[in-house]
């Protein structure tokens, strides 16, 4: 007489694979969101590092030459290590940083003031905080911004 043994079963049910898969799925809907938002906010903060360096080389250039847009030789400011944001580190360039546009009339630098600007690139072009600026006066601010978004709680 031949005894069969009985296998038992051994994995898992399509109802198993499929509950699992829902559970995957709604927890990376809600992870995702925040993961986007939380990169966008630290580019924010890196933006902002470098906005408050870029002031900092402009005083120290007014420092040496009692002037923002020229040194003593009539040479204009240049802002050649300070325009992109990240600075250096091969990732693709999320900010653009230079002299905010200013009126037909004038330039920006002038010989007294200057309004720095940080125009997003790339994965940041469509931020809802737009572009920063910042002025010889610490001023802080935003162009562009949509929704909620301003000055106050972009620059946190």
């Amino acid at each position: 007489m031949t005894h069969f043994k009985l296998r038992t079963a051994r994995g898992f049910t399509l109802i198993e694979l499929m509950i699992v898969v829902a559970i995957i799925g709604i927890l990376a809907g809600i992870a995702y969101p925040s993961y986007v938002e939380y990169v966008k906010r630290s580019r924010r903060a890196e933006v902002q590092t470098a906005l408050l360096e870029t002031a900092q080389f402009m005083q120290r250039f007014y420092a040496a030459n009692s002037k923002y847009n020229t040194d003593l030789s009539g040479k204009p400011v240049a802002l050649a290590n300070f325009a992109r944001v990240p600075r250096s580190d091969g990732s693709a360039q999320t900010y653009d940083i230079g002299f905010a546009a200013a009126a037909e009339d004038a330039k920006n630098p002038t010989s007294t003031g200057f309004t720095l600007q940080a125009t997003p690139q790339g994965t940041m072009a469509n931020d809802a905080c737009g572009s920063f600026t910042l002025d010889q006066t610490g001023l802080k601010g935003v162009t562009g911004a949509t929704g909620t978004a301003n000055a106050a709680n972009c620059w946190k």
